[in-house]
């Protein structure tokens, strides 16, 4: 694949390890500079090291703290212009909510969340005026959940983690970034159980075949997984994008040129 990447410098928060050294590795794949910040010089050491045996970049590496004040500006100035920026560092801390301290807490948000906001605040600008960049935020799943049920804020009768996945099912298969797609995505994942109900036990029907409730479950999940596989490998913006189209497409037939 080519993206048309090559040369162009990319600067990626937590990129020492996990998620991070994952997307630097992508990038340098593309023929892209990673540029990589991380709090720890052992595992940027390691990362640079892991990248050049792999894909012959050298990338550059920088040992910084985002979650101190003024630490945003700092990194703008010493690594100047980007072409990407992916803000990947830190980590909500998981756990009992009563065992976090208040300083744990705003350690972990003056990083996961304040480092997003102070980065973008300092590059954005830059980007506007050249007229292209681009600024990825990874957010994790507990972005896309609706509560924190690791931190024990909920009880398992007042929530269940099916909801969550119902509601990332919604925004996967509706599109992503879309506002129409949550709506598309809504309206599946509402109208798809109650016609596999009616539908299997009905087809059962007609070849003397018994469909129990069990088995109109499973084939729910099953659908669902195939169509969330196919629409992050085939069209990541879901039956948004597909409506866009087959607008389009309405919109000329039944005179294509």
């Amino acid at each position: 694949m080519n993206l048309e990447l090559t040369g162009q410098r990319v600067l990626i928060t937590g990129g020492s390890k996990g998620i991070g050294l994952a997307i630097a590795q992508a990038f340098a794949a593309e023929g892209a500079v990673p540029i990589l910040v991380s709090r720890d010089q052992a595992n940027l050491a390691h990362a640079l090291q892991a990248i050049k045996a792999a894909h012959h970049i050298t990338p550059e590496i920088i040992e910084a703290d985002l979650s101190l004040p003024g630490s945003a500006e700092t990194l703008f100035q010493k690594v100047g212009e980007v072409d990407v920026l992916v803000n990947n560092a830190g980590a909500i801390p998981g756990g009992n909510i009563h065992d976090i301290t208040e300083q744990r807490w705003r350690q972990a948000w003056d990083l996961k969340l304040y480092s997003y906001i102070n980065l973008t605040r300092a590059y954005l600008p830059s980007m506007e005026k050249r007229g292209k960049g681009v600024i990825a935020n990874i957010i994790g799943m507990a972005g896309a959940l609706w509560a924190f049920i690791y931190m024990g804020s909920w009880e398992p009768s007042a929530f269940s983690v099916n909801e969550s996945f119902r509601l990332l099912f919604m925004v996967i298969i509706g599109g992503m970034g879309s506002i129409m797609g949550s709506f598309f995505g809504a309206a599946f994942i509402v109208i798809l159980p109650i016609f596999l109900n009616q539908f299997l036990p009905f087809m059962g029907d007609l070849f003397g075949v018994t469909i129990s409730t069990a088995a109109v479950s499973h084939t729910e999940f099953m659908i669902f997984g195939a169509l969330i596989v196919w629409f992050l490998i085939v069209e990541p913006h879901g039956l948004a994008k597909l409506w866009s189209i087959a607008k389009q497409k309405l919109r000329i037939w039944p005179f294509p040129h």
